[in-house]
């Protein structure tokens, strides 16, 4: 006799992106509808939630750069700068930063556990 289950099957894996847009698509809607929802209703202790976003270089290309999530007002994230800008001027590691969500370009979420979440955009880099 098979073994029945009124449970119904686990969830298929995503499909892993097959573009870099993509991958930001798939980290920005996981972003809106899962992490920042979450982190609103308060993360556990020892659980933070940082984005990757672009900044203006002096030469009017952008830099990559994390910054860790303090508050999230609407589509308005503050945080704190965790790099140290090569490019831009003005700012430094530590700064307090105001970005939109729009802007936002991949996120991860480091749990009490040590595992994390996201960073989409470089798994794809990464293939």
């Amino acid at each position: 006799m098979l073994f029945r289950s009124d449970a119904p099957p686990p969830p298929a894996p995503p499909a892993a992106p097959t573009s870099l847009e993509e991958a930001q698509r798939l980290a920005l809607d996981r972003l809106a509808k899962v992490v920042l929802p979450a982190f609103q209703s308060g993360l556990p202790a020892g659980e933070k939630v940082a984005v990757k976003a672009p900044f203006r270089t002096r030469s009017g290309a952008s830099e990559y750069m994390w910054v860790e999530i303090g508050s999230v007002s609407g589509d308005q994230l503050v945080g704190t700068l965790l790099n140290e800008p090569w490019e831009v001027d003005g700012l430094h590691k530590g700064a307090t930063v105001t970005l939109q969500l729009a802007d936002v370009f991949d996120y991860v979420w480091k749990r009490a556990d040590g595992s994390r979440e996201g960073n989409t955009t470089a798994a794809f880099l990464q293939q």
